[in-house]
């Protein structure tokens, strides 16, 4: 799949517990442009895909729970 990261991988993980599924989400990614990437990454590119995950997870929830 073409990209803007050299190299992402995102994986969920759905688990039982106690009779509650759980959904853990896994986002690891290398940004293009080297050190600048790395700079880029440091000053928002980790905020915005965790703010992006956590989004996901609330809408899945809401969807989830409306069954």
């Amino acid at each position: 799949v073409k990209s803007t990261f050299r190299a992402m991988r995102h994986i969920h993980d759905f688990r039982e517990i106690g009779g509650v599924t759980i959904m853990t989400d896994a986002l690891e990614w290398t940004s293009p442009f080297g050190p600048l990437g790395v700079l880029a990454d440091l000053v928002a590119v980790k905020r915005h895909m965790r703010d992006f995950l956590v989004r996901k997870q609330g809408n899945l929830r809401r969807m989830a729970e409306r069954r």
